[in-house]
């Protein structure tokens, strides 16, 4: 058996055929790919100590909380999950092309616009708990109160507010900038998962 292409040209054919195969098993597999990262985002979320501490920790004492926010946030986040297709092609020795996944707009404005992301106070006005959470960091928040724990006390019914214990700040444990919050952490520990899910379309 003689061979007369050279190795290039072989080469050529053989990551048109992988390309071709490659953006039609994607297209067949975008919606599974997609839940698999939805289901692997949520998961993450759910598991983040901000989370568990908003629903029922120090975090849902420290804003004073009335209702439990975690469900409505990891929805919101996970809601956000774009999955797009590109055109997979053979360049030469190379294969260009694939998914592009897109989660969660840097300017929050998913989040923030949510009710549950104001808690009213007491006397009118509203407190920006959540975006103190995502964007300020260890901030000074109130300079002449801060928070004394007591099981039964306060909106929360875990403690209230002191001029004793001020200043208060988020918890630098839980705080978080734009570029780095509970949100952004549990993209980054979900990526692993989103890397096998998008392999997993392909086998």
């Amino acid at each position: 058996m003689k061979i007369l292409d050279s190795n290039k040209a072989i080469t050529k054919t053989i990551n048109k055929i992988i390309a071709g195969q490659a953006e039609s098993r994607l297209k067949k597999k975008k919606r599974a790919i997609r839940e698999n990262i939805k289901i692997a985002l949520t998961s993450s979320l759910v598991a983040s100590p901000e989370i568990v501490s908003l629903s029922s920790g120090e975090l849902k004492v420290d804003f004073g909380l009335t209702d439990d926010p975690s469900d409505e946030i990891v929805s919101s986040v996970v809601s956000t999950i774009r999955l797009g297709i590109n055109p997979v092609r053979s360049t030469g020795s190379k294969i260009k092309g694939g998914i592009s996944l897109y989660i969660q707009p840097s300017t929050y404005s998913n989040l923030l616009s949510l009710n549950i992301s104001n808690q009213e106070i007491e006397g009118g006005g509203k407190l920006p708990w959540l975006s103190w959470l995502l964007t300020a960091g260890d901030t000074v928040l109130v300079a002449d109160f801060g928070v004394v724990y007591q099981q039964g006390r306060g909106r929360s019914d875990g403690g209230y507010m002191s001029k004793n214990a001020s200043p208060f700040r988020v918890d630098p444990f839980f705080s978080g900038v734009i570029e780095d919050n509970f949100v952004t952490r549990a993209i980054d520990r979900a990526y692993p998962s989103f890397v096998t899910a998008i392999i997993g379309g392909l086998s």
